[in-house]
Protein backbone atom coordinates (compact mmCIF):
# COMPACT_ATOMS: atom_id res chain seq x y z
CA UNK A 1 0.00 0.00 0.00
CA UNK A 2 1.25 3.49 -0.82
CA UNK A 3 0.45 6.50 1.35
CA UNK A 4 1.42 10.13 0.73
CA UNK A 5 2.84 10.83 4.17
CA UNK A 6 3.20 14.55 3.39
CA UNK A 7 -0.54 14.80 4.09
CA UNK A 8 0.05 13.58 7.65
CA UNK A 9 2.08 16.22 9.54
CA UNK A 10 2.71 14.06 12.61
CA UNK A 11 4.06 11.21 10.48
CA UNK A 12 6.14 13.63 8.40
CA UNK A 13 7.67 15.09 11.56
CA UNK A 14 8.67 11.62 12.78
CA UNK A 15 10.10 10.62 9.40
CA UNK A 16 12.14 13.84 9.38
CA UNK A 17 13.90 12.55 12.50
CA UNK A 18 15.22 9.54 10.55
CA UNK A 19 18.36 9.97 8.46
CA UNK A 20 17.46 9.88 4.74
CA UNK A 21 19.76 6.89 4.19
CA UNK A 22 17.79 4.94 6.81
CA UNK A 23 14.37 5.65 5.27
CA UNK A 24 14.01 2.24 3.65
CA UNK A 25 12.07 -0.80 4.73
CA UNK A 26 10.02 -0.86 7.92
CA UNK A 27 10.40 2.34 9.93
CA UNK A 28 8.34 1.39 12.95
CA UNK A 29 10.65 -1.11 14.57
CA UNK A 30 11.45 -2.53 17.97
CA UNK A 31 14.69 -0.79 18.88
CA UNK A 32 15.88 -3.90 20.73
CA UNK A 33 15.62 -6.25 17.76
CA UNK A 34 15.71 -3.91 14.76
CA UNK A 35 12.65 -5.76 13.44
CA UNK A 36 9.00 -4.70 13.25
CA UNK A 37 7.16 -5.09 16.57
CA UNK A 38 5.31 -8.29 17.25
CA UNK A 39 1.58 -7.70 17.63
CA UNK A 40 1.81 -8.48 21.36
CA UNK A 41 4.76 -6.16 21.99
CA UNK A 42 3.21 -3.33 19.97
CA UNK A 43 -0.06 -3.63 21.90
CA UNK A 44 1.80 -3.65 25.21
CA UNK A 45 3.81 -0.54 24.39
CA UNK A 46 0.82 1.25 22.86
CA UNK A 47 -1.20 0.67 26.03
CA UNK A 48 1.63 1.99 28.23
CA UNK A 49 1.84 5.21 26.21
CA UNK A 50 -1.94 5.52 25.96
CA UNK A 51 -2.34 5.14 29.73
CA UNK A 52 0.32 7.80 30.32
CA UNK A 53 -1.59 10.08 27.92
CA UNK A 54 -4.86 9.53 29.79
CA UNK A 55 -6.53 7.31 27.19
CA UNK A 56 -9.15 5.17 28.98
CA UNK A 57 -8.45 1.44 29.25
CA UNK A 58 -11.60 0.70 27.21
CA UNK A 59 -9.97 2.32 24.17
CA UNK A 60 -7.76 -0.02 22.18
CA UNK A 61 -5.27 0.72 19.42
CA UNK A 62 -7.68 -0.74 16.88
CA UNK A 63 -10.17 1.98 17.87
CA UNK A 64 -7.76 4.52 16.37
CA UNK A 65 -7.98 2.69 13.06
CA UNK A 66 -11.78 2.59 13.18
CA UNK A 67 -11.82 6.27 14.16
CA UNK A 68 -9.69 7.13 11.14
CA UNK A 69 -12.02 5.21 8.85
CA UNK A 70 -15.06 6.91 10.36
CA UNK A 71 -13.41 10.33 10.12
CA UNK A 72 -12.64 9.74 6.45
CA UNK A 73 -16.24 8.72 5.75
CA UNK A 74 -17.64 11.66 7.76
CA UNK A 75 -15.40 13.97 5.72
CA UNK A 76 -17.00 12.66 2.53
CA UNK A 77 -14.39 10.14 1.35
CA UNK A 78 -15.89 7.32 -0.70
CA UNK A 79 -16.09 3.98 1.09
CA UNK A 80 -14.03 2.42 -1.71
CA UNK A 81 -11.21 4.94 -1.12
CA UNK A 82 -11.33 4.50 2.65
CA UNK A 83 -11.27 0.75 2.16
CA UNK A 84 -8.12 0.94 0.02
CA UNK A 85 -6.51 3.33 2.49
CA UNK A 86 -7.19 0.83 5.29
CA UNK A 87 -5.73 -1.99 3.13
CA UNK A 88 -9.04 -3.86 3.11
CA UNK A 89 -9.61 -6.21 0.20
CA UNK A 90 -13.37 -5.76 0.41
CA UNK A 91 -15.23 -2.47 0.94
CA UNK A 92 -18.03 -4.42 2.63
CA UNK A 93 -15.72 -5.10 5.58
CA UNK A 94 -14.95 -1.40 5.82
CA UNK A 95 -18.62 -0.45 5.89
CA UNK A 96 -19.85 -3.23 8.14
CA UNK A 97 -17.08 -3.49 10.73
CA UNK A 98 -15.11 -0.27 10.87
CA UNK A 99 -17.32 2.60 9.72
CA UNK A 100 -18.77 3.86 12.97
CA UNK A 101 -20.53 6.88 11.52
CA UNK A 102 -24.06 5.70 12.27
CA UNK A 103 -25.06 8.98 13.94
CA UNK A 104 -23.73 11.03 11.03
CA UNK A 105 -25.47 8.73 8.53
CA UNK A 106 -28.70 9.05 10.49
CA UNK A 107 -28.38 12.84 10.44
CA UNK A 108 -27.82 12.85 6.67
CA UNK A 109 -30.94 10.73 6.12
CA UNK A 110 -33.03 12.90 8.46
CA UNK A 111 -31.79 16.07 6.75
CA UNK A 112 -32.62 14.72 3.29
CA UNK A 113 -36.09 13.65 4.44
CA UNK A 114 -36.75 17.08 5.95
CA UNK A 115 -35.54 18.85 2.80
CA UNK A 116 -37.77 16.61 0.69
CA UNK A 117 -40.85 17.31 2.83
CA UNK A 118 -40.18 21.05 2.61
CA UNK A 119 -39.78 20.83 -1.18
CA UNK A 120 -43.06 19.01 -1.70
CA UNK A 121 -44.89 21.11 0.88
CA UNK A 122 -45.53 18.30 3.34
CA UNK A 123 -43.95 19.81 6.45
Amino acid sequence: MKIDTTLYPLISAEIARVKPADRIGPMIIDERSGLPYSEKEYSKRWRKIATAAGVPKEVWNRDSRAGGITEGRDAGAAVEDVSKHAAHTDATVTSRVYDRGELEASRRVATKRKEHRERVGNV
